[in-house]
């Protein structure tokens, strides 16, 4: 089978990414979740989204996301956080250069951070967008079902 491949024009730079394989795709939705768990808070006070909000992810929200992981949560961004974002570009071309090396990477986005959390977001979106828009879904129908949050707030 094919893998999909997207384009996109962001900030005036032609961006093609493919998606990521199957087993890729879990590694990096596991990381990408750990990320966002420890910057829920800051999600939710910075950029608007919650728990309820991811089940209506678009990709300007992916790009909010990101964003704000990058804005307020410093502690974040150490060279975990560095190769996750490398691993998220590995199969992504700017301009018909591939992004997952660190010194081609390091040549695009040196002092274009604006460009960067565009990027990463968009990558987010396509691969994961839709897959967890139906998994929030689900889970909040389920919440509802059980009233857990009426439980919780007594």
């Amino acid at each position: 089978m094919a893998l999909i491949q997207h384009e996109k024009n962001i900030m005036g730079h032609d961006y093609s990414c493919v998606v990521f394989t199957g087993t890729k795709g879990l590694q990096l939705l596991g990381k990408l979740m750990a990320y966002v768990g420890k910057a829920s808070t800051s999600l939710k006070n910075m950029a608007g989204i919650d728990f309820k909000g991811l089940a209506q992810l678009q990709e300007e929200d992916a790009i909010k996301v990101i964003t704000t992981i990058a804005q307020t949560l410093p502690e974040l961004m150490d060279d975990n956080f560095v190769s996750f974002t490398l691993e998220m570009f590995k199969y992504t071309t700017r301009d018909g250069t591939q992004l997952g090396k660190e010194s081609v990477f390091d040549g695009a986005f040196a002092g274009n951070y604006h460009e960067l959390f565009a990027a990463l977001g968009w990558i987010i979106y396509i691969n994961y967008g839709e897959g967890l828009k139906d998994v929030f879904t689900k889970a909040l129908d389920r919440v509802k079902e059980t009233g857990i949050l009426q439980k919780l707030k007594t």
